[in-house]
């Protein structure tokens, strides 16, 4: 490899944006009401539904006017919050609408989750299912 590929490749990687941890990665957030949880949910097909299905609702902001004073009413109308989420010029734009769940709903959900999830490692992990003979008992490490 010549030093000109080297030098190449350093400046290319200097060039490149930092990695960014998915953890780390920016969400799209909002101020959710009191006694209320809201997500911006992908408006892809299905999701607003199954949401909506499950009693989310979507939020609107009524400061927004949208009354058209050529359709013969000049009365404002709510629109929905929504945000771009997909900015690249390669890709279809893509937009997530804001959703709101009452904090309770949301805390049972929750709730129901956990015992799922628990269910699954119990499926999982014989020791859990006190089954006798399941589990290899306990050993003793031997050293050399």
């Amino acid at each position: 490899m010549s030093n000109n590929n080297i030098e190449s490749g350093t400046a290319r990687a200097k060039n490149r944006p930092e990695r960014v941890s998915i953890i780390k990665a920016k969400r799209l957030t909002s101020k959710a009401r009191p006694g209320y949880v809201n997500r911006y949910v992908n408006d892809e097909p299905g999701n607003i539904e199954e949401r909506l299905n499950a009693g989310w609702v979507i939020v609107t902001d009524s400061s927004k006017d949208t009354s058209d004073v050529h359709a013969g009413d000049g009365s404002s109308l709510s629109t929905i919050v929504e945000k771009v989420v997909n900015k690249s010029v390669n890709a279809p734009s893509k937009k997530a609408v804001l959703m709101e769940l009452p904090e309770k709903l949301y805390q049972e959900d929750l709730a129901e989750q956990r015992e799922i999830g628990k269910k699954i490692e119990t499926a999982l992990d014989p020791r859990l299912k006190k089954i006798p003979g399941a589990d290899y008992g306990e050993f003793e490490k031997f050293q050399k």
